[in-house]
């Protein structure tokens, strides 16, 4: 097989949007048999017309190492397209750290993969040191300086940075970006994205219609972003959210999960609604995001730590506690517990494998071959947990993951910090819970089910956060809650 050949030809499918023609391609070869001089070119052509698997099936045994972070023997190339598998698979802390190692004065592209990793948890700001120095480089070509120009000018406007966004938008309209008609449709969107920043809602109206007609082909999400800012001017024109319930339904079908958090958002500033305001606060895990939430719909009242949020009924599943109904479904922490206070961390996207992955098992690097089926095989627990307790809830399968879903006759509470608690700080919630300021070694044992080698780790734990203070001596030593801590803390 002629692989140069077939690269320049994926290549130009992609630019032109055939992006299921490449896929198919790329899923018909045998992976074995690849020479491993195309194997990083190949993986690269993989992810970017949607076979990230397909990718890391064809890096992996080049690049992935059990106990070490970077393989000796991999190329940086090889190591900077696996990075980006890794983002796309949802691992982006180990893509992080992997970039971290490369040096970006001879591969200017990990400065442009890294702002990928930051754009997946909404780090838009942070981007844009990574996307000024990648335009900037002088071992990019013209396509590479287009391609880095329009994720500048998407992270300027999510910042909404309205002179920026419209400085890169003049270096734009100099390079060739008519020429490529994806890249041209999108670029008309976001151009249509500055004039709603200014109130120019008729001249934004007809960049749209413009974006509309360049991406009728379209198969993917580009056109959906031209729909969705179609709908938010129509509804917030009309004051009615009825152009959005629309929009859902299609942002639905395509799996655009981030469109459907857009919406609710649009629709509170229509149509306020506490109990939806909550769902979208803290079923959000990116504090950038939350933070937009709070100015776009300019709410200034206190948040608490931990919301219900009422799904129509009265039984509460509580995340922190993993409690249903008061009653505990297993011991604060364990990977179990870990797993829906994952999945609730975001109530409208699925989490990827490698999200879930990297969140339960941090000190671990992700395998293509294994973590899949350890995440299922939890999944699987998790779900006979639901059929055994009769929870309210179910775990959809996706094709990037997971998602909880719950039914009508419940209500959660949920965290506003996302940061999965550790088994000692979820320990200590537990006890808190008990209205007392101060217990014997054996009755932390007893309330917390715990051995004596666990409540010496625990009271270790507690005597050095400075959460408890010890008193006593021999048998009548006691623990007592210091002033200052609450059932949050930690």
């Amino acid at each position: 097989m002629d692989y140069k050949d077939l690269i320049e030809k994926l290549e130009l499918g992609i630019r032109e949007g055939n992006t299921k023609q490449v896929l198919e391609k790329v899923k018909s070869l045998n992976f074995e048999k690849i020479p491993r001089r195309f194997r990083q070119q190949l993986a690269n052509k993989a992810w970017r017309s949607g076979g990230v698997k397909q990718g890391m099936r064809i890096l992996h045994p080049i690049v992935y190492s059990e106990k070490a972070l970077l393989r000796k023997d991999s190329s940086p190339l090889e190591q900077i397209e696996y990075s980006m598998l890794l983002q796309k698979l949802g691992s982006t802390k180990e893509a992080l750290d992997r970039l971290e190692t490369l040096d970006t004065s001879r591969f200017p592209q990990v400065l442009l993969y890294k702002s990928f990793c930051l754009f997946s948890n909404w780090s838009y700001k942070e981007s844009l040191e990574h996307l000024n120095e990648y335009v900037s480089h002088s071992a990019v070509n013209d396509y590479q300086i287009l391609v880095g120009f329009m994720n500048l000018l998407s992270a300027h406007l999510c910042l909404e940075n309205i002179s920026e966004a419209e400085r890169v938008k003049e270096e734009i309209t100099r390079l060739d970006i008519a020429a490529h008609k994806r890249l041209f449709g999108s670029f008309l969107e976001m151009s249509a994205q500055i004039e709603m920043l200014k109130s120019n809602n008729r001249e934004a109206q007809k960049l749209l219609e413009k974006s509309e007609k360049a991406l009728e082909n379209e198969s993917g999400s580009y056109l959906l972003f031209t729909k969705k800012w179609q709908a938010i001017i129509t509804a917030n024109e009309s004051k009615s959210t009825k152009p959005l319930d629309n929009l859902k339904k299609l942002a639905f079908d395509k799996n655009h999960w981030e469109t459907l958090r857009e919406i609710d958002l649009y629709a509170l500033s229509i149509d306020f609604d506490q109990n939806r305001f909550f769902k979208l606060l803290y079923g959000t895990p990116y504090e950038a995001y939350q933070s937009r939430i709070i100015k776009t719909l300019r709410y200034n009242k206190p948040l608490p730590e931990r919301c219900q949020i009422d799904f129509g009924g009265v039984a509460n599943f509580d995340m922190s506690q993993f409690k249903f109904e008061g009653a505990e479904l297993s011991k604060p922490g364990q990977n179990i517990h870990k797993l829906f206070y994952c999945l609730t961390s975001d109530l409208y996207k699925p989490l990827r494998i490698g999200t879930i992955f990297s969140s339960l098992f941090p000190n671990e690097y992700f395998n293509i071959f294994s973590t899949p089926n350890k995440i299922h095989q939890l999944v699987n627990r998790a779900r006979k947990l639901i059929a055994k307790e009769n929870l309210p809830c179910h775990i959809d399968e996706f094709n990037e993951g997971y998602k909880v879903r719950f039914s009508s006759n419940c209500s959660i509470s949920l965290d506003l910090n996302k940061n999965i608690p550790s088994q000692e700080s979820l320990m200590w919630r537990k006890l808190l819970s008990i209205e007392q300021s101060e217990w014997s070694r054996a009755e932390i044992m007893e309330i917390l089910d715990l051995s004596l080698t666990s409540s010496n780790r625990f009271l270790s734990w507690c005597l050095e956060e400075k959460l408890l203070e010890r008193f006593g001596s021999g048998r009548n030593t006691k623990y007592r809650r210091l002033a200052k801590t609450n059932l949050l803390s930690a």
